[in-house]
């Protein structure tokens, strides 16, 4: 029987599979059943971290020194830092919906991307979901403060539209809830700052136009030269995103297998999704 670990991770990688960000995920069979305790040990937080760094068994987006990824990754296990920057780019889609970070991650820029261009000199800028991320982390000019634009938020849109009856989907599965300074404009922008500030939090929006957001753990890989010149790799060596659409399914399928023994996981025969056995080399 396909026990629970098994199928949870079994869901997160068709839906990457069958999702916007990498065809490439591998996935293999072989969690045990979770004893009883399980999960008692993230109450203690997380062991040897170097002092000054949050110990949260979740990561903290407010630290400001690129040594915690190293820290917090290498705890899982992950001591490539390539790796570490590839799952960064997780936050290449999506949004933070308060409690309390507000906006959206997103770049403007993403389009199919052609090898051709040049990324200094262009005005067009042409790049993929991951790599658009990569570049607006090193070339967006940045600020202190919350983005004052959303477009994800459906301001104005009042709740029974929200919340109305779809017969494909009659459990309302694509309904995602947001606390209301998500919904609600008047929260955005200073309102937003001065509500971090409170906690004593800050995050990072764009210059230009006050659209998208960065927390202050991303753009610390900016003052590492390793994790930024990978950053810049993946930029200026852009072939329609396909060397980091390959890249980040091999980093992603090692988080699928965090804390697992390497002799307990195994192949299913039969399996023949894309991405799947064997593991693309």
């Amino acid at each position: 029987p396909m026990t629970k670990a098994d199928f949870l991770s079994f869901v997160i990688y068709l839906y990457m599979n069958n999702g916007i960000f990498t065809p490439n995920v591998t996935w293999r069979a072989g969690r045990r059943p979770a004893p009883a305790d399980s999960g008692l040990h993230m109450l203690s937080g997380r062991p040897s971290m170097s002092p000054g760094f949050a110990t949260s068994f979740k990561p903290e987006g407010n630290m400001t020194n690129p040594q915690y990824l190293r820290d917090y990754f290498g705890r899982l296990g992950f001591t490539d830092d390539r790796d570490v920057v590839l799952l960064m780019s997780a936050h290449a889609v999506g949004a933070a919906r308060g409690l309390p970070y507000l906006g959206e991650f997103n770049s403007q820029n993403i389009v199919s991307a052609s090898s051709s261009d040049s990324w200094e000199s262009s005005s067009n800028i042409s790049c993929g979901m991951g790599t658009c991320y990569y570049y607006d982390n090193l070339y967006l000019e940045w600020k202190v403060g919350c983005p004052t634009t959303c477009y994800s938020c459906q301001w104005g849109w009042i709740s029974t539209k929200i919340a109305q009856y779809d017969p494909f989907d009659p459990y309302n599965t694509t309904w995602n809830y947001a606390p209301s300074n998500y919904t609600t404009e008047a929260d955005w922008g200073e309102a937003c700052t001065e509500s971090l500030r409170k906690l004593d939090l800050f995050s990072y929006t764009d210059k230009e136009n006050s659209r998208t957001l960065r927390l202050p753990v991303e753009l610390s890989m900016l003052k590492d030269p390793s994790y930024k010149s990978i950053m810049e790799e993946y930029v200026k060596n852009s072939d329609e995103d396909h060397a980091f659409v390959l890249a980040v399914g091999k980093a992603y399928s090692k988080m699928l297998e965090v804390g697992v023994p390497t002799d307990s996981l195994y192949h299913v025969e039969g399996f023949s999704l894309p991405g799947n056995t064997p593991p693309l080399k």
